[in-house]
């Protein structure tokens, strides 16, 4: 126990000038001390599993879990290579139809044989009932040819599509009454309210696992997460900032672990909901006030090229001045957030920019549940957010963010014939300029206003 008090008090002094931690966080740092968990592994991140349904999936978190849960035709290698997975062979006979062949030894997690139409199931259920379906409509239909072969056949030619087949949206399953059987190296054992719990499937054709067990929680305090490495050998933490990873530098984590840079990119921003309804205009006049880090709509490090740039439309006094001819600088400003340690500072940041500029602000702090059901109804005034970004799938990353964040189906249409052309493109500069183009067109419509970028991390065992 004097060990830790003496590893929090470090903690504490390096941090305290960053952060204003609630007594409940700070109670909660010694939950779990001196646990150890000899053949499970514990992963936190942000915010917890919602669901292990692919046709349900809309959040980055659940999409985690699911590369756990559910296998896929194909699937990037360390090397960030797109390689196949479930398949021992395929071919394009043109450019509008795939062969592909199953591998031999791949089994449900209750023990049957997959074969080509339980995929043929899989992928026609997402096409019909997927939230994020349109990202794949380039795919017409699936013919199965045997028990191991089948035909992915297409509307239109897809350059994309073995990327798009490696995505845990385009998971093979099999659903036997009401119930998911899944296909991944691991099998849900059991759900809880903060997390799932996990165990080795048996029947999993690669005999790579490292541990017998998992346990995938959500902890929205980063703080507590950099304690948790201090106590649990068997860890894994995602979404930390680089403020993270140097405060656990301060006071010794990282002995014994190792920091990877994820390809989730947060770009942290203010998205407008439907309370108030704010024109063009006065959005760009509110966006004019706010004081920001980033200068580019996302990050440059997402493709290793230049982004479009932010405009700030609006002089201070301008932007004062359309906010009282439209009667919304006299009206209180709600704007919520979600109850992590970063989040909180940055409304704060907002909240002082606005109201140094004479406005009633009010900042509503909410836990993930509240926070979800109020962003995806949009009953809300302004949300502070992080919109995540990942730079393997960004056409998927964008259209999780306007199905299930900004949630504006208009937009969507809108940008629909963008997402195709991004499907036939070959070149990457090409594909790059396309994603650069929607994230624009987003953005000049202010369906979100980025105000900071941040590249997370992953701190893990070594």
């Amino acid at each position: 126990m004097k060990n830790i008090i003496t590893k929090f008090a470090i903690f504490f002094l390096v941090t305290i000038t960053s952060f204003s931690a609630f007594e409940s966080e700070i109670n909660s740092l010694f939950d779990e001390e001196n646990l150890e968990y000899g053949n499970t592994l514990i992963i936190e991140q942000e915010l917890k599993v919602e669901t292990i349904d692919p046709v349900l999936l809309r959040d980055t978190y659940s999409k985690r879990a699911m590369n756990y849960i559910y296998a896929q035709l194909f699937r990037i290698n360390k090397d960030n290579k797109i390689e196949p997975y479930l398949l021992s062979e395929y071919k394009y006979n043109d450019e509008m139809e795939m062969y592909c062949k199953l591998r031999d030894d791949i089994y449900f997690s209750n023990g049957d044989p997959i074969t080509a139409q339980d995929v043929k199931i899989s992928i026609e259920d997402y096409l019909a009932k997927g939230y994020m379906n349109t990202l794949y409509s380039s795919i017409k239909t699936i013919q199965v040819l045997s028990d191991k072969e089948f035909l992915i056949l297409l509307n239109y030619p897809d350059n994309r599509l073995e990327v798009g087949l490696s995505n845990p949206l385009m998971s093979i399953l099999k659903r036997v009454d009401n119930e998911i059987i899944t296909s991944g190296s691991y099998v849900v054992e059991e759900t809880y309210p903060n997390y799932i719990k996990l165990k080795r499937n048996e029947f999993y054709f690669e005999k790579d696992c490292f541990v017998e067990n998992l346990e995938i929680k959500g902890e929205l305090s980063s703080y507590q997460r950099v304690i948790n490495s201090l106590n649990l050998h068997n860890y894994f933490s995602y979404d930390l900032y680089k403020e993270d990873i140097d405060t656990a530098r301060k006071v010794g984590a990282l002995k014994g672990k190792e920091v990877l840079s994820d390809t989730i990119y947060d770009i942290i921003s203010l998205v407008f909901g439907k309370k108030k309804n704010y024109s063009l205009e006065e959005r760009k006049a509110l966006e004019s006030l706010i004081n920001r880090e980033t200068t580019t709509i996302y990050p440059t490090e997402m493709f290793g090229k230049e982004a479009s740039k932010l405009e700030k439309k609006y002089t201070k006094q301008e932007a004062i001045n359309i906010l009282k001819k439209n009667g919304i600088y006299g009206s209180k400003i709600k704007i919520m957030c979600l109850n992590t340690v970063h989040n909180r500072n940055f409304v704060q940041y907002v909240a002082h920019d606005l109201l140094e500029s004479g406005m009633d602000v009010e900042v509503e702090i909410y836990n993930q549940e509240k926070f979800l059901k109020k962003l995806r109804s949009k009953e809300y005034d302004i949300a502070l957010y992080n919109i995540t970004v990942n730079s393997i799938y960004p056409l998927t990353s964008l259209e999780k963010a306007i199905i299930g964040e900004i949630v504006d189906y208009e937009l969507e249409d809108a940008l629909n014939p963008f997402f195709h052309l991004y499907e036939k493109e070959k070149e990457r500069e090409k594909k790059e300029n396309i994603i650069n183009k929607i994230f624009y067109l987003t953005y000049s419509s202010r369906y979100f206003v980025p105000l900071a970028h941040r590249q997370t991390y992953i701190l893990r065992n070594r």
